[in-house]
């Protein structure tokens, strides 16, 4: 089932190493644009920039018990769902 909402941005989280900061957000988004453009084999919407945006986020982690410690992640946001299967 595939569900279209205007105004929505679709996002996932990956776990970060506790040493990244802000000043790497820039440097993993640019990464992820290349990795995804150069994947593409058809671009028929003309996305420029699959990853809209990377953001810090302190989450739980819903793997294994940790007590009420948070854990470091990267919010990934993408231009189009296709995206977040891709790396999930």
């Amino acid at each position: 089932m595939c569900c279209h909402i205007h105004g929505f941005s679709p996002y996932f989280y990956v776990s970060l190493p506790e040493k990244c900061t802000y000043a790497h957000c820039g440097d993993l988004k640019t990464a992820l644009n290349k990795a995804i453009m150069a994947d593409m084999r058809s671009n028929k919407q003309d996305i420029i920039e699959p990853v809209l945006k990377v953001d810090l986020v302190q989450k739980l982690n819903i793997y294994g018990y940790h007590g009420e410690n948070k854990t470091q992640f990267a919010k990934i946001v993408v231009a189009i769902p296709r995206y977040v299967y891709i790396f999930t």
